[in-house]
């Protein structure tokens, strides 16, 4: 919502919102797969970290870089055209904007790996403030690339990026 109020400001919103509403719910079916690492930490975290952290970064690897070869090959533009209906300058924007988002599953990865641990050793209220801290950089990141006219889809995409980023240190 903070990106999106900030999106909604800009002369022509509709277009880019509609990228990101699409390019984002996109990335969600790579990033959601990654999501699930913090239960794999409850369950084999505390007596095998060494397996769940390879099993971990083979998973990552495997799951960005089908991502990406989605993303950036003619894929994308088939499964946004085709089978989502998304057509014109808000195909290739979504486009724009995936290439950007091939990062998110990563950076939720990394967080996940520190959700996990908290979790393992029952501290997890750092999670709550990571949480926040990721609100506060989005909304920071969001104004000042909005006060310098800088936002637009790819920017809107790397502010997601930022925004899990600046929880993961929060967390750590």
């Amino acid at each position: 919502p903070i990106l999106y109020s900030f999106l909604g400001r800009l002369d022509d919103p509709q277009p880019v919102i509609a990228a990101m509403r699409v390019g984002f719910d996109f990335a969600m079916i790579f990033h959601n797969l990654l999501n699930q690492f913090r239960h794999l930490f409850v369950t084999f975290g505390g007596e095998d970290l060494a397996g769940v952290r390879r099993f971990m970064a083979r998973t990552t690897a495997v799951v960005v870089g089908g991502m990406v070869v989605v993303a950036a090959s003619p894929a994308s533009a088939f499964i946004l055209r085709e089978l989502i209906g998304v057509a014109d300058a808000v195909l290739a924007m979504t486009r724009q904007a995936l290439l950007v988002l091939c990062l998110l599953p990563a950076v939720v990865t990394f967080r996940n790996y520190y959700h996990g641990l908290a979790m393992v050793h029952r501290r997890t209220g750092p999670m709550g403030a990571g949480a926040i801290g990721r609100n506060v950089a989005t909304y920071l990141v969001c104004a000042g690339l909005f006060a310098a006219g800088w936002l637009n889809h790819v920017t809107a995409a790397a502010t997601l990026i930022v925004g899990f980023l600046a929880e993961t240190v929060v967390v750590i």
